[in-house]
């Protein structure tokens, strides 16, 4: 018979060998502690600063486009082959970035990975800023991207592992908060500061975040799968100092039977996942909605905002128009962060989706009367900035932060690091694709036909999410393991 046990502190080095039993006691849902918040927030500068690199070609291809030469760095306005290049070749290289630099995280941890990779942003952000070739421009903003996407995998990883089963989505989508707040910032800085400047400025918020990356923790799981149970323990006590010692000890417990449930003598390797059944379909939830979120357009509304609300001929530039999307998106990001794990990630996702698309086959609608020359888009002007807008608030609903969490949740965390890259990777390769061949579909067959073609992804995805993705509101690890394991 069990006994019930008392949460042992990291001072008590007496009990460090033995293992605590599970307390099958009524757990209290209790507000997250301030390291708790500190934590997430300094992870989100990271993550901040990163997001520029996305927004980046919205006000540096205006720049690059002119033939200002105190305004453009090379000289002379970019082709529209190496426009392709600009925005697809870091989406490619973005590819081996998620699937190696994560690797990291089981060498150095969780945090010593986001340090390394903050500081390698920071050097290539400085490299594109001082750029005056193209091809140098495309080399630093891939290695940058590179780093980008390596954080999408990094971060949800550490997210889960420092989060309880009942905040665990909710910091996910905070995750995304700071994505548009990041464009949003490049959006301004673009228009008011020179190619050089603006670029640079991209790159500051990675100072503060390296500095108070110090003081953060360690994940509990990474620390006590590598025998470093004092600090695992440690860390506990401070990421949720408001629990009693009985509620520590279950959490504590929660972190040991995770381990012990990855325990298969299985070493992992980059195809540890597809070992196992609930791995496999892990893989299979957690890429399907990465494509429909990759496939509905966004990387092209973000990356390319500005050019595409000045081809429509709106009666403001792109580049203001750029920035109020930029502020509508800021600003409906956060309501996902507190429904997600009240309704749950199918019923903000399904929805989300049909906004998206239909915001697409409209914006469609638009370029094509445009390529008639209809009459009609000269009263329709204001349409393209409404469109972009809804867009953006139907995406970051629930398309833009859910896709990215659900992989953390899927994966034990034997596999968790290896699962989340191999997701991330493949939905890189999809961008890459998607970005490269915008610019020379568009220019081919119009751009209506290619925002139509997202609108058809995105009604597609929707079948998708409704009939075959499971929903892991409220769930624990292994109870989603479970889902998985009979699925």
């Amino acid at each position: 018979m069990e006994e019930e046990v008392k949460f042992i502190s990291a001072e008590s080095e007496e009990h460090q060998e033995q293992p605590l039993q599970p307390n099958n006691g009524i757990q209290i849902k209790r507000r997250d502690t301030w390291y708790l918040c500190y934590t997430v927030l300094t992870t989100m500068l990271v993550m901040f600063s990163g997001a520029t690199t996305l927004a980046w070609p919205s006000p540096a291809l205006v720049m690059l486009k002119s033939n200002d030469t105190s305004e453009n760095p090379l000289g002379m306005p970019i082709q529209t082959i190496e426009v392709s290049l600009l925005v697809g070749v870091p989406f490619f290289i973005a590819i081996f970035g998620s699937l190696f630099l994560p690797k990291l995280s089981d060498l150095v941890g969780r945090k010593g990975n986001l340090q390394i990779l903050g500081i390698a942003m920071f050097i290539n952000i400085l490299g594109v800023a001082f750029s005056t070739r193209i091809e140098l421009i495309i080399i630093f903003l891939s290695i940058g991207t590179a780093c980008f996407s390596a954080l999408y995998t990094v971060i949800p990883v550490y997210f889960t592992e420092i989060c309880e089963d009942h905040n665990r989505a909710k910091y996910g989508c905070v995750m995304l908060l700071f994505l548009p707040l990041g464009s949003l910032y490049t959006y301004i800085l673009g228009t008011t500061c020179s190619f050089k400047l603006f670029t640079i400025l991209t790159a500051v918020p990675l100072i503060p975040f390296e500095i108070l990356c110090l003081f953060a923790p360690e994940s509990p799981t990474y620390l006590l799968s590598k025998g470093n149970r004092a600090d695992c323990i440690s860390t506990v006590e401070k990421l949720r100092s408001n629990k009693s010692q009985e509620e520590l000890a279950e959490d504590f417990n929660k972190i040991m039977l995770n381990l012990q449930a990855i325990n298969r003598n299985v070493k992992p390797s980059f195809f540890a996942f597809s070992k196992t059944k609930e791995g496999r379909v892990g893989y299979l939830l957690s890429i399907v909605p990465m494509v429909i979120r990759s496939t509905s357009g966004v990387p092209i509304v973000t990356s390319l905002l500005a050019p595409i609300l000045n081809e429509a001929g709106t009666n403001i530039s792109g580049d203001t128009g750029a920035i109020i999307v930029g502020i509508v998106s800021a600003l409906c990001s956060v309501f996902p962060c507190f429904v997600v794990e009240k309704f749950g990630r199918k019923a903000l996702l399904i929805p989300s989706t049909l906004g998206v698309g239909s915001c697409t086959l409209i914006l469609g609608l638009f370029f094509y009367l445009k390529h008639l020359q209809s009459p009609l888009c000269a009263h329709l002007q204001w349409l393209p900035i409404v469109c972009v807008s809804l867009f953006m608030i139907f995406y970051f609903v629930g398309l833009g932060p859910i896709p990215v969490t659900i992989p953390g949740e899927l994966f034990l965390s034997d596999i968790r690091s290896v699962g989340v890259a191999f997701v991330m990777a493949s939905s890189a390769i999809g961008l890459a694709l998607i970005a490269f061949t915008y610019p020379l579909l568009a220019e081919a067959i119009g751009t209506y036909w290619c925002f139509w073609i997202f609108s058809t992804c995105s009604f597609t995805g929707v079948l998708f999410i409704y009939f075959v993705l499971p929903e892991t509101k409220g769930k624990t690890i292994i109870e989603i393991q479970q889902i998985l394991k009979d699925f």
